[in-house]
């Protein structure tokens, strides 16, 4: 009885890992979504595949949570091609019994869903995982391609983050740089890594046994920005820089940051903080951003919050 329940449990976890879709010149990437943020989702897929190279395979995984099959399916049928897979996974079995924190409204649980990639894709040497408040403007090919096989984390520094640091910013009523010193333990302040785009060396990760490390990590400690304040914390000295126009910060409080970049320098343009372009069409970069909108199969359901938002503004102006 005994022996069978083990075997059932053993081909259950192996049923549930990812396989590759693909046997030779592909990509693998991965992203997270709750089922409110689907339509965001397709922006960035959007732009992913206006991007992508015709004769390369894209294995696209999606980890959500999400049950609504019918959602899913808009998702899935709108963006799998010949060269072009695009599945979800649902990875709530990964995080059994351990209580996830959210730190801010703009943020949720799919936040964290990153730091189990590896358990989940054992079979994959590597993946690119990214948030889905970004837009693409290469082929993200050529990230993938990137070589890190001495580390197992690849990111881009947080150019933000040096700001706070030099202008003694504070977090939630958080010093940002005591926080980085005593609680993140970081030993140079300002190398503190965005991670919401990342290559992870899934045969080095799962080596090093650091799913399970993160995991208690995040049971311990209620960090100001979740699971990448964890990352950072595990991975800060063992983390591969990317070069910054893989991430380039899009923020009100500094232009500085993104204005030394050509547009066409410009490979991943990433949205940080609550000012999302679907909500604020006047930021930097919106009309890119809503470019590929226009294309999603969630185009009309966008308009809204371009209306409300413009309304809004008329309303302001005429005070």
């Amino acid at each position: 009885m005994d022996n069978k329940s083990n075997k059932t449990m053993s081909e259950k976890k192996i049923q549930n890992t990812i396989k590759p879709i693909f046997s030779k010149n592909y990509s693998a990437i991965a992203m997270s979504s709750s089922e409110e943020y689907l339509p965001y989702l397709c922006v960035c897929l959007q732009s992913l595949i206006d991007n992508a190279d015709k004769k390369h395979n894209y294995d696209i995984i999606i980890f959500s949570s999400c049950e609504n099959e019918e959602k899913k399916n808009i998702v899935t049928s709108k963006y799998s091609k010949k060269n072009i897979s695009v599945r979800f996974y649902n990875p709530k079995r990964h995080f059994e019994n351990i209580k996830l924190y959210i730190s801010a409204y703009y943020f949720n649980e799919a936040c964290y869903y990153r730091i189990i990639t590896p358990e989940a894709m054992p079979d994959y040497k590597k993946v690119v995982f990214t948030d889905i408040d970004l837009i693409f403007n290469s082929d993200i090919q050529e990230l993938y391609n990137l070589d890190i096989a001495q580390y197992a984390f690849a990111s881009c520094i947080e150019e933000i983050w040096e700001k706070y640091i030099d202008e003694s910013i504070s977090v939630q009523n958080v010093d940002i740089a005591e926080y980085s010193k005593t609680t993140l333990k970081l030993t140079d302040l300002k190398k503190y890594f965005n991670t919401g785009v990342a290559i992870i060396n899934i045969e080095e990760f799962n080596k090093q046994n650091y799913c399970p490390k993160l995991k208690e990590i995040i049971t311990k400690n209620n960090f100001l920005f979740q699971e990448q304040c964890a990352l950072n914390v595990l991975l800060n000295s063992k983390t591969k820089v990317l070069p910054s126009e893989w991430n380039i910060e899009i923020s009100k409080n500094y232009p500085e940051i993104y204005n030394k970049y050509n547009l066409k320098d410009m490979k991943i343009i990433h949205w940080l903080g609550p000012e999302k372009p679907w909500k604020y069409p006047d930021r930097p970069y919106a009309k890119l951003w809503w470019k590929y909108a226009k294309k999603t199969p969630y185009f009309n359901h966008l308009k809204k919050y371009k209306k409300t938002f413009f309304k809004r503004l008329m309303l302001i102006l005429n005070t």
